[in-house]
């Protein structure tokens, strides 16, 4: 175990032992890559890292991925904060980590303002296992897809997590799934996100599977519809499951698609799910279709993240199935 005392370290760290890293706090202990390249490299699988309580920054590839970090070990990342880097690289991928059929569990961390020049703004899962929870992924870009995360064919689960301000030229501007990748959404928030084509909140594709559990989809743009979840395929069966989860948008009747050339793409109401449209196909007990769910602002409400209150009135309140609920919402 090293310690790092707090200030601004200008380094770009590669490391290939197991390792554990500490700083002291996630404002205090400040590792800057100062443009010079990327700032931590953990490529070797077989090794354990821990790294907590401190800032990644400012790093910059022009080529390979992962302008921040870049993993094929075991990472676990906790009360860290990934900021302001930069995949410059044509079809770079990962602009603030790029998980490439490595381990990481991210908790209590911080992934905003980084840039890919293709896919995974802020994260990119690439085969891997990726575990997010109590975290925030905002104001990252991709020229592409996925401009707060994207899963290429590996299993991620995100929970008590907001994507929020993201922004992908393409699609999936908030969270992108595809290559039969596997994703579990639970309480988490998808808001203010913006694609240049389609959707801006959750696009899955190519055979991916969603399950999107007690969450709120809501107020995110598109330049073609649907503004909040889109479900695509071809050639192979992709299918989302929704449950308990409001999807919601002011200004648009087309919050949701189930569309592609394969006939078996499937999509699911588990029930008690609420849209402010019909596009959805909340027709299952529970299921409420055309309907205000009455939320206000993102912001802090309390907990470890931004969310959307339920304001006085709501007609989402006290109409969730309380079996498959969280002791405590975050989302």
């Amino acid at each position: 175990t090293i310690q790092i005392a707090a200030g601004t370290y200008v380094e770009n760290l590669t490391i290939r032992k197991s390792l554990t890293l500490v700083g002291a706090g996630q404002d205090q202990t400040i590792v800057d890559g100062n443009q010079a390249g990327r700032v931590l490299t953990t490529d070797w699988s077989g090794y354990t890292i821990s790294v907590s309580g401190m800032t990644l920054r400012n790093g910059r590839i022009t080529s390979g991925y992962g302008g921040g970090v870049y993993n094929e070990a075991t990472l676990t990342l906790d009360h860290v904060s990934i900021l302001s880097n930069t995949v410059a690289t044509v079809n770079g991928d990962g602009g603030g980590v790029h998980n490439r059929w490595g381990v990481i569990t991210m908790t209590h961390c911080i992934v905003a303002y980084n840039h890919a020049e293709w896919l995974g703004g802020g994260v990119m899962n690439d085969f891997g296992t990726l575990s997010i929870t109590d975290s925030t992924l905002a104001y990252n870009e991709a020229a592409n897809k996925g401009g707060g995360l994207f899963n290429n064919g590996g299993t991620v689960l995100v929970e008590r997590v907001v994507v929020h301000h993201n922004q992908a030229d393409w699609a999936g501007a908030g969270v992108y799934n595809q290559a039969q990748g596997k994703m579990h959404l639970r309480n988490v928030t998808i808001s203010d996100n913006t694609a240049g084509s389609t959707p801006g909140g959750l696009y899955n594709d190519s055979g991916g599977k969603v399950l999107l559990l007690n969450s709120t989809v809501a107020e995110n743009q598109a330049q073609d519809a649907p503004d909040e979840i889109g479900n695509y395929s071809i050639f192979i069966t992709s299918t989302i499951t929704i449950t308990n989860t409001i999807v919601a948008d002011g200004n648009s009747t087309d919050n949701c698609a189930n569309v592609g050339a394969y006939s078996g793409n499937a999509w699911v109401s588990g029930g008690y799910n609420l849209s402010s449209d019909a596009s959805c196909s909340f027709t299952q007990t529970g299921d409420q279709q055309n309907t205000d769910p009455k939320l206000g602002s993102l912001g802090d409400n309390g907990g470890p993240t931004w969310t959307r209150p339920l304001l006085v009135g709501s007609p989402a309140i006290d109409a969730a199935n309380n079996g498959v609920c969280p002791a405590t919402a975050q989302r």
